[in-house]
């Protein structure tokens, strides 16, 4: 049985695990040998189905932990009898002070982890200065392949409706996986980049009949990538306020601070945003989202 990782560091780090696969029982029992892992981690941890994220925070001029916790779940893979790759692992430092510190060395097996500028996460590049250009890049370059089904299909005279719901279920969902994570922090020059997805998609499907965007989506009944996103963002910060769960994830009301009934009591306390990168990050984003949507 063999571990793979590939991780995250600001200090980040993650787990893959092969069990024979089509059997009743093998979901159970990949739970089971791993559920353990990285138990007592003293960095942040995040399982998803085989992988698993280890995540430090940390000021640059303090010592970090994480390499603790990378030896101890050495450790645990040698005690459940299984062996770690290094080299499926990377490591992603994010640090913007003004005076770089030098990044720790992070070993596994006395093996130096690779650092990497771009890593990708559950189908999302993140960069190592939190922007999205190489992810934008990534979905363009996807839903671009995808168009070429559009004009085979175009070019066999398929009726313009089922052009329309091949483009909606194929082509469409590549630029609005995970949005709520990524869209908040785009540029106009990422949207419209993203955009040009879908006016391609439209002469495509109308053909000689197509004579500017904005009529072609009327006529078409599409609204714009750019405001798809939004919903969805909006619709991903809803379910974050009535979910046990993950509520914690966005910051109390105003009441449930002063304790007072106020106009603006039901709005959530909106974070203090010291850099603009912060403010066009998910939470802050979404936070503002909700209170236009409360007024």
């Amino acid at each position: 049985m063999v571990v793979r990782y590939h991780g995250v560091l600001s200090d980040s780090v993650s787990v893959t695990c092969g069990l024979p696969q089509g059997t009743l029982l093998g979901p159970l029992i990949f739970i089971a040998y791993i559920n353990s892992a990285a138990r007592q981690a003293i960095s942040r941890r995040w399982k998803f189905v085989d992988d698993l994220n280890l995540l430090e925070t940390r000021i640059a001029s303090q010592p970090s932990n994480i390499q603790q916790d990378l030896t101890d779940l050495n450790t645990w893979s040698q005690e459940s009898r299984m062996v770690l790759h290094p080299g499926k692992c990377k490591v992603l430092h994010v640090q913007f002070s003004r005076a770089l510190h030098p990044p720790p060395a992070l070993k596994i097996n006395d093996n130096v982890l690779e650092q990497v500028e771009i890593m990708r996460i559950l189908g999302v590049y993140l960069q190592s200065d939190l922007k999205w250009n190489v992810h934008v890049n990534f979905i363009y370059n996807k839903a671009s392949q995808r168009l070429f089904l559009l004009r085979r299909l175009k070019h066999f005279h398929t009726p313009k409706d089922d052009l329309v719901i091949v483009y909606t279920s194929y082509i469409r969902p590549v630029t609005e996986y995970a949005a709520p994570v990524w869209h908040p922090g785009l540029t106009t020059e990422l949207n419209n980049k993203i955009e040009r997805i879908q006016r391609r998609a439209v002469r495509i499907i109308l053909g000689r009949d197509y004579t500017c965007y904005a009529e072609a989506c009327a006529h078409l009944g599409l609204p714009s990538l750019h405001s798809r996103r939004s919903n969805l963002t909006l619709k991903f910060a809803k379910s974050l306020m009535v979910s046990e769960q993950y509520r914690h994830l966005l910051p109390p009301t105003r009441e449930n601070i002063s304790h007072r009934q106020t106009r603006s009591a039901n709005n959530l306390d909106m974070p203090k945003c010291r850099t603009e990168r912060y403010r066009t990050s998910a939470v802050p984003h979404m936070v503002r989202v909700l209170n236009t949507s409360l007024v």
